[in-house]
């Protein structure tokens, strides 16, 4: 099972998406409205809870009572959609592996269910953990009984594109792994969208205006993943020198997963040789912690560390004790959960995990707002299909929602899976001993608290 394909996969996925999640979850079905759906009372303190079904900003619920009926599809009757969502949490490479995707999905239909359901329809959720290597069964299941797949994701979502489109099953999934799965058919991202032929490079089109003086000396390590296509250390030094100024002075490849480093010196020692003043580990938070304390014990001090999404978590704080001499950055797209308080929609997506998963606020993770998100986009699109519920219908409502922000939890984005459209955006968070601090000089905001555009995007062809 420890194959080096399996493993760059896994290390893929926590690379392309945050990591973090909690307590195992077999597959099980919920069923009616189920308890701990909660009423969004305990929203941001001088703001109004929102009404039954509406989320965030949305003008209007996408969940409530109605008088929908009819068999109109597979997994759709008179009083249920039966909806499934993939996960790895049950594996025994990683164990909890995108838990946060099964939690974030559990909340939304419990929520959604005590609002009325879709159109009266109640959600009937099935969580299908994939455990890494039993994709095949869980797709199988799938194709039998599920309307649609939505909120969730898995490392080898390669291997199962064909099986769900010949299948008709379409997805609106948290993330997509693989080139493969980004550029399949019948299916649609709401919240972070992938394009097999784009790189968002917004930390480093700003780093570039941050540091003009330290992008010549750039140190790319990345984890070496066994991927579709060209990887992501020859794709990325090529676009960051031809269209963004950087001179890529280090450039190397750690062990894929399960293999371990066990000595960080050589790879800091060589950095440092070649003089790199601004550095970049493509990896996990759990790896990147004694990377950087081995830095600090040689003494190399880059100007800045340039880190992606999946370092937004604890696991990159604890135990980083390198963080109070090296200036680290990591990049967002969503309403940072530090400013929940700020942003009534974030705050309204905190207390809902917490009524179903108590606690789970305390160590949020960046997947369960894509989870949600895309639980938003697919019930939105299901609704305006009234009684004529179809795989079609539900497809053609979503692709045709051009602005897209999850009702206020993370940037605007246009779902349309064909390519991107309108600019990138990101929010740079300053990584501390006492935890993340979204850094506004860094970010330079020109659209809310997000940087948009489209320099943050570049077309680099995989």
């Amino acid at each position: 099972m420890r194959t080096r394909v399996l493993a760059g996969l896994v290390a893929l996925v926590l690379v392309a998406a945050a990591c973090g999640g909690h307590s195992d979850v077999e597959d099980e079905t919920a069923e009616g409205a189920g308890g701990g759906g909660g009423d969004s009372s305990s929203t941001t303190a001088g703001v109004d809870a929102p009404a039954p079904g509406v989320f965030g900003d949305m003008a209007e619920p996408v969940c409530g009572p109605g008088d929908a009926s009819g068999s109109t599809d597979q997994g759709v009757t008179d009083d249920a959609i039966k909806v499934g969502t993939l996960a790895d949490p049950g594996n025994t490479i990683i164990p909890g592996l995108l838990q946060e995707l099964f939690d974030a999905s559990e909340a939304f239909v419990a929520w959604c269910n005590e609002a009325g359901g879709i159109n009266g329809r109640q959600l009937e959720l099935t969580t299908r953990d994939t455990k890494l290597v039993e994709v095949q069964q869980r797709i199988t299941e799938a194709c039998a009984e599920d309307f649609a797949l939505v909120g969730g994701g898995t490392a080898l979502d390669s291997t199962i594109v064909q099986a769900r489109v010949d299948c008709g099953l379409v997805d609106f999934p948290a993330f997509l792994n693989d080139a493969v799965a980004q550029g399949a058919e019948l299916k649609i991202q709401a919240a972070n969208p992938f394009y097999p032929d784009y790189l968002n490079v917004g930390i480093y089109n700003l780093a570039a205006q941050q540091f003009p003086d330290d992008i010549t000396s750039f140190g790319f390590l990345a984890a070496d993943l066994n991927s579709t296509g060209r990887p992501i250390e020859e794709r990325l030094p090529e676009v960051l020198e031809a269209d963004y100024g950087y001179d890529v002075v280090y450039l190397a490849t750690t062990p894929p997963p399960p293999a371990t480093v066990d000595n960080w010196r050589p790879y800091v020692e060589a950095a440092s040789a070649a003089g790199a003043t601004m550095f970049e580990y493509r990896g996990t938070p759990e790896y990147t912690v004694p990377l950087m304390n081995t830095m600090v014990e040689v003494g190399y001090a880059p100007t800045a560390m340039l880190q992606q999404g999946n370092h937004y978590a604890k696991q990159f704080i604890e135990g980083n004790d390198a963080l109070g001499e090296i200036p680290t950055y990591v990049e967002i797209g969503i309403f940072p959960f530090e400013d929940a308080a700020e942003n009534p929609p974030t705050q309204q997506f905190l207390d809902l995990m917490d009524d179903t998963v108590p606690g789970w606020s305390e160590d949020p993770a960046l997947l369960g707002v894509y989870s949600w998100s895309s639980w938003l986009l697919f019930a939105q699109a299901a609704k305006q299909c009234g009684s004529e519920l179809t795989r079609e219908c539900v497809l053609e409502k979503a692709t045709a929602i051009t602005q897209w922000d999850g009702g206020g939890l993370h940037a605007p984005v246009d779902p349309d899976p064909t390519e991107p459209k309108g600019p990138a955006c990101v929010i740079v968070m300053k990584a501390t001993p006492d935890g993340f601090v979204m850094d506004t000089e860094f970010t330079k905001p020109n659209e809310g608290p997000y940087n948009c555009s489209d320099t943050n995007r570049a077309e680099v062809p995989r």
